[in-house]
């Protein structure tokens, strides 16, 4: 009877260990992930003049001619506070003539596409800065007519 017990004891203190030692291991893995994780974008860094250099490019281009159908699709909007917000629609170059994008631009920017037609450059920053009804909206940096020669 003592000798099992002593195999019983034996038993118990390595399953013990052996659960002991799986959480370190565990907890170690966790601890050297947390230390080595990887941001996916690269931090601004100073240049020689002391600013800070932007490795992303925050803009988007988009070359397209405006898609608006008179149905509604394109209009002004305004929210509960009075911000107003501009939602276009757009056909880019080269895809199929039913596909539309659409982009929702922070402000009334009616006066940017005043007397343009045509294919058109819009360049927006990319991350959206306020939300309409949960929809991001994007600032809108300039739209160029492209001519044909």
């Amino acid at each position: 009877m003592g000798s099992m017990l002593k195999y019983i004891v034996r038993a118990v203190v390595l399953l013990s260990v052996t659960i002991l030692l799986c959480f370190l291991v565990a907890l170690g893995v966790v601890l050297l992930s947390q230390a080595v994780h990887a941001s996916t974008s690269t931090p601004n860094r100073p240049n020689s003049l002391g600013l800070d250099e932007v490795y992303t490019n925050p803009n988007v281009y988009l070359f397209a001619v405006i898609a608006c159908q008179g149905d509604g699709d394109c209009s002004i909007l305004t929210d509960e506070k009075g911000r107003k917000y501009t939602n276009l629609k757009f056909q880019p170059y080269n895809t199929m003539e039913l596909y539309a994008e659409p982009v929702l631009f922070c402000d009334n920017v009616a006066e940017f596409f005043n007397g343009k037609s045509g294919p058109l450059v819009i360049t927006y920053r990319r991350q959206a800065t306020l939300k309409y009804r949960g929809l991001g909206c994007h600032e809108l940096d300039s739209v160029f007519e492209v001519h044909a020669q």
